[in-house]
């Protein structure tokens, strides 16, 4: 008997959505605290203190190949030797690939010792998305960043224009760019992110550009993430409002999973399922209560912990 209890227990600490699973506990929230008025102002995701650090940084090893490859293209930059002109990172949404991008364009910045002001000449960062209805006028404004010629004190003979969300630009507008990269062959290196470049591109970048493809993270691993970030940030949850946001996103896209817990946290102050379910104005079927549970007492209070109705739950509530 003993044996199938130890067996029992660790089954339990292995399944993610059990109570049991170490992760709970690790990542446990003993102080939340309230909103403030920047919580709702940016994306956490888009956040650098929520973001890994380095190339090492990223959980799990789903991305190994990826990170390596990434990381060679550094040193390829570098001495610009077997790198195309058009790079493009790849992968399903939620994997890394903005910030994994970021964290290449920091390791090329912090390799040529370029002040603020040099790393302005030297690179443009694009968010395509936020470009939508201007996109005629971004094609000029890349092109008189690309205008004059690159400065002495940079090492490298190569500018880089990083842009993300790619397929927020339509094909009819992609010959604007195509002029662009027409005209300054030899000395622009371009970074695209986008989830499927074969949907989003035309054949004239597709044929130039080296593709690198993330992989989608596994549940535990984004499980970790996200509760790591409630962790560091003092965001109160529970496990069946976290698990409730999972399943809005069964793909693990990590982005839309922190987006959700960050709307609930600013809108209802604490990640449960019921403000999961208002938040979001989500029709979950009721619950089924067998004869036997609804015989038992109520759960006592977690504030207090007398029996339910009390102070802090009402007799309207139950």
């Amino acid at each position: 008997k003993a044996s199938n209890i130890n067996a029992s227990l660790i089954y339990a600490e292995r399944e993610l959505w059990s109570p049991q699973c170490s992760l709970w506990k690790r990542y446990r929230v003993a102080r939340p605290r309230l909103p403030q008025l920047e919580d709702g102002q940016t994306r956490w995701v888009d956040l650098p203190k929520n973001s890994p650090m380095n190339f090492g940084g990223f959980v799990g090893t789903h991305n190994k190949e990826y990170l390596d490859a990434l990381d060679m293209w550094v040193s390829q930059f570098e001495e610009t030797k077997n790198l195309d002109d058009v790079m493009t990172i790849a992968g399903p949404p939620g994997s890394g690939k903005s910030a994994s991008a970021r964290i290449f364009v920091e390791r090329l910045v912090d390799s040529m010792n370029l002040s603020v002001h040099q790393v302005n000449k030297w690179r443009m960062v694009i968010n395509a998305s936020q470009y939508a209805n201007e996109l005629g006028g971004l094609w000029g404004k890349l092109s008189r960043f690309l205008e004059p010629p690159i400065e002495r004190f940079i090492v490298t003979k190569y500018r880089l224009v990083v842009i993300d969300n790619f397929a927020s630009i339509p094909p009819s507008y992609q010959q604007g760019l195509k002029a662009i990269t027409t005209a300054n062959a030899g000395k622009v290196k371009y970074l695209f992110i986008c989830e499927d470049p074969k949907e989003c591109m035309t054949g004239f970048f597709l044929s130039k550009a080296t593709i690198l493809k993330t992989k989608r993270i596994a549940e535990r691993d984004a499980l970790r993430v996200v509760l790591s970030l409630c962790s560091n940030n003092n965001i109160g949850y529970e496990l069946d409002g976290i698990k409730l946001a999972f399943d809005q996103n069964s793909d693990y896209n990590l982005s839309a999973i922190i987006d959700l817990i960050q709307e609930v946290f600013v809108n209802a102050h604490y990640v449960s399922k019921e403000n999961v379910v208002k938040v979001r104005g989500l029709h979950l079927p009721p619950p089924e209560i067998p004869p036997s549970t609804a015989m038992q007492p109520y759960a006592r209070c977690k504030i207090c912990t007398l029996v339910p109705p009390c102070k802090h739950i009402t007799e309207e509530s139950l």
